[in-house]
């Protein structure tokens, strides 16, 4: 049977106090999927958003090699997450 699968950069931006520029701090990470792993149906965002100063958190996907740059939005202000799920994404919507 044929499976059509996503391979994916996942991207995690968070906000700190004050209010900034979107950026990755030190110690927030995603646990899983791994990256380059394939994509499909419903999957279970893992990882650690819980930090200092932390104030809104924002879960994109883009298309590895894409030609346009483009980044998708799963979910957004995630209440800071300690080694734990961050969203489930349904990649068949």
């Amino acid at each position: 049977m044929w499976y059509r699968t996503l391979f994916s950069t996942l991207l995690l931006f968070i906000s700190m106090h004050p209010a900034v520029a979107p950026q990755t701090p030190a110690g927030v990470r995603i646990d899983s999927p791994q990256p380059g792993e394939p994509l499909q149906g419903k999957i279970l965002i893992t990882g650690t958003t819980a930090v200092e100063g932390f104030a809104f958190a924002e879960l994109t996907f883009t298309y590895s090699g894409a030609l346009a740059p483009g980044n998708f939005l799963i979910a957004e202000s995630i209440p800071p997450v300690e080694s734990g799920p961050l969203a489930e994404w349904d990649t068949s919507l």
